[in-house]
């Protein structure tokens, strides 16, 4: 049966289980009466007690993908030798303040190896475990922080192939700390192993596990339909907005230049600021020239607010301000956090105020927030997307003499090769903060250089922020099965005029429309 058992009890589990949902649908789930017929096995730091079950699943052609630290009699079905002795320290794993572009990076860092097609589905050649690109906040990048403390978010241990063919390696200035990640092949099924338990759910390189899963060995083994998170038939996309903390009307030229081109630029506005009549014309602006106006929350706190409660609290005065005050962009549906922050009561929150989706997670806070694709989160318990854009175009960050592309650009060519969605941002300038940029001409010329480069790739579609979310929350819907004889069956999804994402299996795209 073309389903996955999950099996572990780590408190990983949960996460996992979502970033498989956001992937495959919730159909690629098998229920308590198929677990023991599922084709491909998802285990989490199995104990040997699930050996048995690791080779069932790879004599029977099928997969299994290991996170953490598997036991002896299951290192042995990976093909490795794995020892609980973590092969970094803490510090190593740490990443100085950022105080210059660039600067925040970690002396342990994550080397994909070329030669296998697993292993060059990752985005990224080299990464660090930590990295950051302003202060302790932001990865512009777009990945999360590798830890070596024994949680979920950490390496597991240390570990040599025996067997196995290793795809990416933990590396120290220069000295290899043993594996990452590997794969392990024989007649009849095949085995992806990563070394964190979590996996790489809060990263690019989740692109390795969906190959695994979608494509790899197509002929021979079990695949899993993959609902693609670009829509179909677009290459890369783009998404840009900007943040407005402390003020709107100052980004009036920046507005004008994307206008210009042709390009949406979306608002989202913190709604407690007092906005004059020359603010209130800019959103018009934004509305009419195809962007798209968001809610910021209303006083800009952490969480939205200290509980549940007050996070309804802000999230329903945020909406009623601009019912009364701009019911133009009404219903305001969509929402970015304020610093990225978000706990699982903050999305129910906003659920149950009427948002539908959210921008949310960074490199600093909540790692269970910053996800790889976007949809529906671990523990909401409500029918609310997130989407992780972490690229902050600042001139804090922006290196302006950099050889080469810029990071942002890098960071763009990256999310282009793993099929994900760009999301960008800035914010408009204030009395108090411009946001490192000096000048408005510096800012220009930066967002000038990205736009270049961006357009300079094949099949590129540009959406406003609001678009680009209303269209992940309909892809959040789909729900993809495949029967036995590999015929996939299409449920939950009922928009097939607009943009749709494509499904993928064994190497072949199709418009998801054509599967209703």
């Amino acid at each position: 049966m073309n389903r996955i058992a999950l099996i572990g009890s780590s408190p990983a589990l949960n996460m996992v289980r979502s970033a498989l949902v956001r992937s495959f649908t919730p159909g690629c789930l098998a229920g308590p009466e198929q677990a023991a017929s599922a084709s491909v096995v998802v285990a989490i730091s199995p104990g040997d007690e699930h050996a048995s079950r690791l080779e069932q699943a790879l004599e029977g052609g099928g997969k299994v993908l290991v996170f953490g630290a598997p036991g002896p009699a299951c290192a042995s079905v990976l093909g490795l030798r794995f020892e609980d002795a973590l092969p970094v320290t803490a510090s190593e794993a740490e990443a100085p303040n950022a105080v210059g572009p660039c600067s925040g990076q970690s002396v342990a860092c994550i080397q994909y190896l070329p030669g296998h097609t697993l292993g060059e589905a990752s985005p990224y050649t080299l990464r660090p475990f930590l990295r950051f690109d302003f202060t302790n906040e932001w990865n512009n990048m777009g990945y999360g922080r590798v830890r070596a403390d024994g949680e979920i978010w950490a390496i597991s241990g240390r570990s040599e192939p025996a067997g196995a063919v290793a795809l990416a390696e933990i590396v120290v200035d220069g000295d290899c700390r043993g594996l990452y990640a590997a794969v392990a092949d024989n007649a009849k099924g095949a085995a992806l192993w990563f070394n964190r338990p979590v996996g790489p759910l809060d990263s690019l390189e989740w692109a390795v596990v969906e190959r695994f899963l979608c494509d790899y060995r197509s002929e021979e083994l079990s695949c899993l339909p993959l609902l693609t998170e670009l829509p179909y038939g677009v290459r890369a996309l783009a998404t840009m907005r900007l943040d407005c903390d402390e003020d709107i009307a100052s980004a009036q030229g920046l507005f004008e230049w994307y206008a210009d081109q042709g390009l949406p630029l979306s608002l989202a506005v913190k709604t407690s600021l007092d906005v004059a009549p020359v603010d209130m014309h800019l959103l018009d602006d934004v509305l009419n020239a195809g962007g798209s106006i968001l809610s910021h929350s209303h006083n800009h706190l952490e969480n939205w607010g200290r509980d549940y409660d007050g996070a309804l609290a802000d999230a329903r005065a945020s909406r009623a301000w601009f019912e009364a005050h701009f019911p133009r962009a009404c219903p305001v549906r969509y929402a970015v956090s304020p610093f990225h922050t978000n706990r699982p009561w903050s999305l129910r929150a906003l659920a149950d105020a009427g948002f539908e989706g959210v921008i949310s997670g960074i490199v600093h806070n909540d790692p269970d927030m910053l996800v790889a694709r976007p949809g529906i989160m671990p523990e909401v318990k409500r029918d609310i997307i997130s989407h992780s854009q972490q690229c902050m175009l600042h001139g804090d960050s922006h290196d302006d003499a950099l050889d080469g592309p810029s990071v942002p650009s890098q960071s763009f060519d990256a999310y282009a090769k793993a099929g994900a969605i760009f999301g960008y941002l800035d914010h408009p300038f204030s009395p108090r903060y411009d946001y490192g940029w000096g000048s408005e001409e510096r800012r220009l010329t930066a967002h000038r250089e990205l736009v270049e480069h961006i357009s300079g790739h094949e099949g590129v579609l540009w959406l406003s922020a609001g678009d680009c979310l209303a269209y992940c929350v309909l892809r959040s819907r789909a729900v993809l099965t495949m029967d036995p004889d590999g015929a996939i069956d299409l449920g939950g999804y009922s928009n097939h005029t607009g943009l749709q994402p494509g499904v993928r299996v064994r190497g072949h795209d199709v418009p998801i429309g054509e599967l209703a």
